[in-house]
């Protein structure tokens, strides 16, 4: 009778160390999710001479196969 009791409490302490765990892993979700997102670097100068060539752009390409 002793066996079984002992059974039994190894089963509750499972059961409430894998309950804890499940509670703990749901609380860091919930304060990742509150987290806000960093905020993206302002432009540089770079970016305003790379401005300079955003649109469209048309080229012709000639693909000679023979080997010089």
């Amino acid at each position: 009778m002793e066996l079984l009791a002992g059974m039994h409490m190894t089963h509750k302490f499972h059961h409430n160390l894998l309950a804890f765990f499940c509670a703990f892993i749901v609380a860091g979700v919930c304060c990742l999710e509150a987290q806000d997102a960093p905020v993206p670097p302002q432009p540089s100068s770079e970016h305003q001479w790379l401005q300079r060539f955003v649109g469209e752009w048309d080229e012709h390409v000639r693909i000679d196969s023979r080997r010089r």
